[in-house]
């Protein structure tokens, strides 16, 4: 390993590994193939968490929305518990009734939510670090945008996410018909990393407006590799499927890009100047849109919007969140039997369930992400069926783990809790100063098979 020789990206990095509790962790440059990389200072044992990231930015698949609704912040999912628990017994009777098993007493609501205190309890005493974390929030309690109707799992992360972008990403409309409006239902239809695009540039303009310092604004994002997004995702097997030259099949993306960010630009003037005039006081820079847009014109072109499609395509991680009933079913089949009936009904109603659907729906090999597993599940061979539940599920940007380098045979596996924070856990034994590594594509292929995907995806 060698020290990074820019100073400024030397402290960065330092920084952001300081600010993660007992990350025991540094950056340095691994050579020109390579570049920047990750490495232990410490030893590590498969199973250790090495350390925990929130997401730079993250978004839920649009598709995902209608099977779970999260918080558009931290992505904690946002569900009813009573009308799940009802799936779940509905569920539990169907596979009774398909089966010439004796009918089950299955768990009430009632019984469910004692559990889930019990579960936490049990969690927290049993765990060296402060257990604070709930498997979901309820539609009751979250908090929403009055302009768009984004909804949030409470105030706090509403305000977070409208200082962060979405000032500049709301679209002021309930129905979209807004330019901003236009361009999220533009990128929707043609490609929902645009959106993720546009929450980056947004949250270097806001900087902006707090530093008046466009270098400072927007330097975390240039620590990320970034090509242009058609340079990233075309390739020559798709020029032989066309009747294009490689030039022109590029082109078409070029075209593809400029018209987006077109919309983009149509939106986020519109949205600067609300800004601008209803948060003076929190903006005190007394500039025009045209001037803000003149001082951030290295941001604001297609160019770097381009690139920033690009960066999305080559560094995104899978954001991949378990429903809320399947982290409970997983936690309870890791405890022995309770001596509370009421709780054996709750994990025996969670079995059933999982059960009736899992033996009519696709293998959980096609429906879960092979690079993570649950937050407490480290046997590589076992992995948790998604069962009757479906989780969030999304793509995210993360400012460390994005740096990590890929590996067919990687040392590391990313993990989600209960929400949009990652967590890196060593699945090796690691030794002070080895390189930390993460898979980038599929773990279920054959050695061989990774290595030639991987080939492909960099040539």
């Amino acid at each position: 390993m060698q020290r990074l020789e820019n100073v400024h990206v030397h402290k960065y990095y330092a920084q952001l590994i300081a600010n993660k509790q007992r990350a025991s962790i540094t950056c340095g440059y691994a050579g020109e193939h390579k570049g920047k990389a990750i490495y232990a200072i410490n030893a590590f044992a498969p199973g250790d968490r090495i350390w925990s990231e929130v997401p730079f930015v993250a978004m839920q698949h649009e598709e995902n929305k209608h099977h779970i609704q999260c918080c558009a912040h931290c992505f904690i999912p946002l569900i009813d518990a009573s009308v799940e628990w009802e799936r779940v017994r509905n569920a539990a009777e169907a596979f009774i009734a398909s089966s010439d098993r004796k009918l089950d007493s299955l768990a009430t609501f009632s019984e469910l939510e004692k559990t889930i205190e019990y579960v936490r309890s049990v969690k927290a005493k049993h765990s060296d670090e402060n257990y604070e974390q709930k498997y979901f929030a309820t539609r009751g309690t979250a908090a929403s945008c009055e302009q768009c109707g984004e909804v949030y799992c409470s105030e706090d992360c509403r305000i977070s996410a409208y200082r962060e972008s979405h000032a500049l990403c709301c679209s002021y409309s309930l129905q979209n018909d807004s330019a901003m409006g236009h361009f999220i239902n533009h990128s929707i239809a043609i490609n929902e990393i645009f959106l993720l695009a546009a929450k980056v540039v947004a949250k270097v303009v806001l900087l902006y407006l707090k530093h008046s310092d466009l270098a400072k604004a927007r330097f975390a994002v240039d620590q990320f590799h970034k090509l242009n997004w058609w340079d990233v995702v075309v390739s020559e097997e798709d020029v032989r499927d066309s009747e294009q030259t490689m030039e022109e099949y590029k082109a078409s993306f070029r075209d593809l890009i400029s018209q987006t960010f077109e919309c983009f630009q149509a939106g986020l003037e519109d949205t600067l100047a609300i800004v601008l005039r209803v948060e003076k006081d929190r903006f005190p820079c007394n500039k025009s849109v045209e001037e803000v847009c003149i001082a951030c014109e290295d941001v604001l072109n297609v160019d770097f919007f381009a690139k920033i499609v690009g960066m999305f395509e080559m560094n995104n991680i899978s954001m991949e969140i378990d429903h809320p009933l399947q982290v409970l079913n997983t936690d309870l089949e890791d405890m022995p039997a309770l001596e509370n009936e009421a709780k054996n009904r709750v994990a025996r109603t969670l079995e059933l369930a999982c059960t009736s659907t899992v033996s009519n729906s696709p293998s959980s090999d096609q429906q879960a992400s092979a690079n993570t597993l649950h937050e407490e599940e480290f046997c590589l061979d076992k992995k948790p069926s998604p069962g009757p539940f479906v989780g969030v599920e999304g793509t995210a940007l993360f400012s460390l783990i994005c740096t990590m380098n890929h590996s067919c045979l990687p040392n590391c596996i990313v993990v989600y809790g209960h929400s949009g924070q990652a967590h890196i856990h060593a699945i090796q034994a690691i030794q002070p100063m080895d390189e930390l590594c993460i898979e980038y594509i599929d773990t279920d292929q054959p050695y061989e098979e990774r290595q030639h995907e991987l080939r492909y995806i960099t040539s």
